[in-house]
């Protein structure tokens, strides 16, 4: 079945089901069989026997398993591990290896709110188990290609090889990742997935250069940018706001130098992506919701005056179930995803990157696939 997204007023929101790669299937027989697509990797918390549920309830679990370290691989075993369930859940089984939800546990305090300290809150990482599955949806995402220079456009069109630049923040970096997490270089991060799929659709060589530094604010841009115009990439994703709404100083200070830098970096003819950020967690003490907010409403009034692609983040997570949010597709409860979760940035940043409307979120997915 193919429709026009799953979330129709947002041109990519419906990957929140779609996180896949297309398979196909035997169509020998008279009545052609639904086609089937696979999801892989989607990160999921079991509690005690209790039915959890992939984002798309319908799915079909083939296999469920952890990544450790050094590239590790755990699969657990259907039967004795985890049972599935009729309407597409899944339950753990009461002698299973996987890891217990029910036994994490946040010290809130009298107002229901928690303080980050080493021990507070747990890492979900540590629980989480990645499911693959399969299912018979799929949806077009439109193309936004009207933000890029009709320079790259072109360099792109013309198979010719490219460099990218990311600047940001530890969610750039790619932290609380699986590889990240056992000491390996950030590779299955949003900017990475851009080249894959570059590569894989138009066949230009792609270069990625990663400058983020977790824990950095715009001023990491505003360091950054003579190297940035001196090196000259085709593109730079700039992604900061995080690290910034929550602090002390002035937000429209931050903001201010955030638009002074993409002014810069354009005005040398290199094409600029601003990316937004998510909803960390309400229930932290150190987050403000309206200013996390405004934050993202500025930057996409940013991105609109200097003709630059927003990736709306915000938007995008905030389509996702909030019960499963913090503990199955983040991996530090308040606000770094999950390797899954990187490919919702992905997907989020894609639409800039396609040039018809004819382009599908299967496709797309199974370029980064592992």
């Amino acid at each position: 079945m193919k429709a026009q997204g799953l979330f129709s007023t947002v041109y990519v929101l419906s990957f929140i089901f779609l996180i896949l790669q297309g398979c196909s299937k035997n169509t020998a027989s008279v009545i052609p069989e639904k086609p089937m697509f696979f999801v892989k990797g989607e990160t999921i918390t079991l509690s005690s026997q209790l039915t959890s549920y992939p984002l798309k309830k319908d799915a079909k679990i083939t296999s469920v398993y952890k990544i450790g370290a050094g590239g590790s691989v755990k699969t657990y075993k259907s039967g004795s591990d985890y049972l599935l369930t009729k309407d597409g859940g899944i339950q753990r089984t009461v002698n299973s290896a996987i890891p217990d939800f029910s036994t994490y546990n946040v010290i809130f305090d009298s107002n229901g709110m928690f303080s980050y300290t080493p021990q507070n809150p747990p890492f979900p990482f540590f629980w989480q188990v990645m499911i693959d599955y399969t299912i018979e949806t799929d949806s077009t995402i439109h193309s936004q290609s009207l933000y890029l220079s009709d320079t790259l456009k072109s360099k792109i069109l013309s198979k010719k090889d490219l460099s990218i630049y990311s600047i940001g923040t530890s969610i750039t970096a790619g932290a609380n990742t699986a590889v990240t997490w056992y000491g390996q270089v950030a590779t299955e991060i949003y900017p990475n997935f851009v080249g894959r799929a570059l590569n894989k659709l138009y066949g230009n060589l792609v270069t990625v250069t990663n400058l983020a530094v977790g824990g950095a604010t715009s001023e990491l841009l505003t360091a950054n940018v003579t190297k940035i115009k001196a090196d000259k990439p085709d593109l730079v994703f700039i992604e900061f706001g995080m690290n910034e709404h929550d602090r002390s100083k002035n937000m429209d200070e931050y903001l201010d130098n955030i638009e002074v830098d993409v002014k810069s970096i354009k005005a040398s003819g290199i094409d600029c992506v601003i990316v937004g950020f998510l909803q960390q967690n309400p229930k932290w003490n150190n987050e403000s919701y309206p200013r996390s907010v405004y934050f993202n409403l500025q930057l996409n009034e940013i991105a609109k005056r200097n003709g630059c692609f927003f990736a709306d983040i915000y938007k995008a997570f905030g389509g996702l179930p909030q019960t499963k949010l913090y503990t199955d597709i983040l991996a530090d409860y308040i606000h770094h995803p999950t390797e899954f979760g990187q490919k919702i940035y992905y997907l989020t940043t894609m639409p800039v990157f396609l040039f018809d409307d004819n382009v599908t979120e299967t496709k797309l997915l199974s370029f980064i696939q592992q």
